[in-house]
């Protein structure tokens, strides 16, 4: 067993980083550097290594193969003693009463420091909570190794028209304001009796009414889509692939996160840019409404089991409730969608007519409430629920995380357990398709609850009915009576057929 640490240089996404220094410990405590031109043999050891999805990146992109491995950085946060993602930080300081907060991954680990977080946590290592966690990282490591195709022209493109939105904005602030200096735009604002202290869009929000303000609102919106989707995408292009670093358990919940870039929080309006080679085709496998269909679980919910197992349309069904009519219209159908997913995430009044008002449905906070109120007496096993999570001082997920509330909000008692639950059959159906799937099959990406695969187009159909009733199978693992539903399609970009 050996303990192991890496010094890169070049940010946290493994394709563009590179690696400067292998640091390694053994039982006694002795300490071997390797550079990246002679780097040892560890595909028969067991290694004890901090965050796999990078390290493992980064030293297979330099040919150095470990097949055997433990992740104490995962270890920690399944088990609840890392709630945050400071490295090392909160650890160091509950175990080893110092803080360590200056030793980042890139910057290489304290290997002692590791040592004894390893024997503090070893005992968790055959709880399967962990095992769970640890079987779906080869899946995470695949997407981070294959990227995928994009066409960063014509995605740059079509955002011309953004581009042109904006220099029209922009030109009528620079004749209304004689400067399109951060300074100048505020002293204008001032100037016309608006207390904003900066152009943050969260200040900028509720003087919208006013229509400078909706101009430099919109302004600050555009050029943050733009550097977000147009400039900063070139940083993470190699060879028409855009790649990500992947965080296998990031939020809180357990859920997945990529970085540098985000490329789970690219808009809608990208997905077709996306594509599969020549001859082959992008399967889109996306669960439907799974967080409702796990909050029935939770709860055992009867009335909305029934819907699920009848196969109605859920939405269709609160509507019906709330409204108190069996033929709806479309307008209060879209409300009852917003209502159910608000649900879900533990939606204040406030917080609805406000998503409501958003969708062009002018909403008051009074009628919001009402709502609510209407769909918990539909529901009444989802309000004993919220009841029962607001006097606990732990939630367990139905996959058997445990996390304390003390730091919870009402609204995230009420969704943690449903994210996590979620997250954790979205888990256990990737490491299944990872293993059954043939090699051919290159998986491409994970957004939440949806995966993408990309296949050759005679394997199309095959493939694609393979996907869905491997995740099918894997969310089973977690949701165990309530019905499962995917959306599967395929074609050459992603999104479309």
């Amino acid at each position: 067993m050996l303990f192991l640490s890496i010094r890169t240089t070049g940010g946290r996404n493994p394709h563009f980083a590179r690696l400067e220094e292998l640091q390694i410990m053994d039982k006694t405590g002795a300490i071997c550097r390797y550079d990246p031109a002679h780097l040892p043999n560890l595909s028969q050891v067991l290694v004890i290594l901090f965050d796999a999805v990078f390290t493992l990146g980064i030293l297979e992109k330099a040919g150095c193969t470990i097949t055997q491995f433990e992740d104490v950085r995962l270890l920690a946060k399944v088990t609840g003693m890392v709630v945050e993602d400071r490295i090392f930080t909160p650890v160091g300081q509950r175990y080893f009463r110092y803080s360590i907060a200056h030793k980042t991954v890139s910057e290489g680990i304290n290997l002692y420091c590791l040592k004894g977080l390893y024997g503090k946590l070893k005992q968790h290592l055959r709880t399967a909570v962990y095992r769970r966690e640890k079987a779906v990282l080869p899946a995470v490591l695949e997407i981070q190794r294959n990227g995928i195709a994009f066409h960063y022209k014509d995605w740059q493109e079509s955002l011309q028209t953004k581009h042109k939105e904006l220099a029209v904005i922009n030109n009528s602030l620079q004749q209304h304001c004689g400067s399109l200096e951060p300074q100048k735009l505020l002293q204008a604002l001032q100037r016309s009796g608006m207390p904003i202290g900066s152009l943050r869009r969260d200040e900028l929000k509720p003087y919208k009414a006013h229509p400078m303000v909706t101009q430099l609102y919109t302004k600050v919106k555009l050029e943050q889509y733009l550097t977000l989707y147009e400039q900063r995408i070139l940083e993470y292009m190699d060879n028409g692939f855009l790649y990500a670093g992947w965080d296998s358990c990031s939020a809180n919940s357990g859920r997945m996160a990529a970085r540098q870039p985000n490329v789970q929080a690219f808009p809608r309006a990208a997905r077709p840019y996306f594509h599969a080679a020549e001859g082959s085709v992008l399967i889109s496998c996306d669960y439907s409404q799974i967080e409702m269909r796990v909050l029935c679980e939770i709860t055992s919910c009867q009335k909305m089991m029934g819907a699920f197992r009848k196969g109605e349309d859920i939405h269709d069904r609160t509507a019906q409730a709330i409204f108190q009519r069996s033929c709806i219209t479309e307008k209060q159908r879209k409300v009852a969608k917003k209502v159910n997913f608000g649900i879900v995430y533990g939606i204040t009044p406030f917080g609805l007519a406000r998503q409501l008002t958003e969708e062009g449905l002018s909403i008051s906070e009074k009628d919001a409430s009402q709502l609510i109120e209407l769909f918990l007496r539909t529901y009444p096993e989802i309000r004993e629920y919220w009841k029962a999570v607001e006097g606990l001082d732990a939630i367990s997920s139905l996959g058997g995380r445990q996390f304390s509330t003390e730091d919870l909000s009402s609204s995230q008692r009420k969704n943690l357990a449903v994210q996590a639950a979620a997250t954790e059959g979205f888990k256990a159906a990737l490491a299944l398709l990872e293993q059954g799937k043939p090699e051919s099959y290159q998986l491409r990406m994970a957004v939440h609850d949806e995966v993408v695969v990309e296949v050759s187009e005679a394997d199309a159909k095959e493939a694609a009915e393979l996907v869905e009733a491997t995740m099918i199978e894997g969310m089973k693992n977690i949701v165990k009576s309530v019905p499962i539903e995917c959306s599967t399609h395929y074609g050459r970009c992603w999104g479309k057929k």
